[in-house]
């Protein structure tokens, strides 16, 4: 318990940036009978887009809201006195990612 109380941020945090691989692995076709083959659905994505604009634009949305996400942290911190680096680190790191 006192990891959890002593990581909590990190663990929200990982757990908001896995979200999109969820979406993602619908769009993937794993096939293990000959071997391993790792393919794209077909017409996966929606409103005319094939499966690998769908899977950009997925990432790129999801990317500018973490990214926004991420740089509203510090003016919250300031304002309300908060001081969680560790929270903002791990945002940091999983927008790299």
């Amino acid at each position: 318990m006192p990891f959890i109380k002593k990581n909590y941020g990190w663990i929200i945090v990982t757990i908001l940036a896995i979200i999109p691989m969820f979406i993602l692995s619908t769009m993937f076709k794993i096939d293990t009978s000959n071997g391993f083959v790792f393919t794209l659905v077909e017409n996966g994505g929606k409103e005319g887009m094939s499966t690998l604009e769908m899977l950009y634009h997925i990432t790129g949305e999801f990317s500018i809201r973490w990214m926004t996400a991420v740089l509203t942290c510090t003016p919250f911190f300031i304002l309300f006195g908060v001081n969680n680096l560790f929270v903002r680190q791990a945002m940091g790191i999983a927008t790299a990612v």
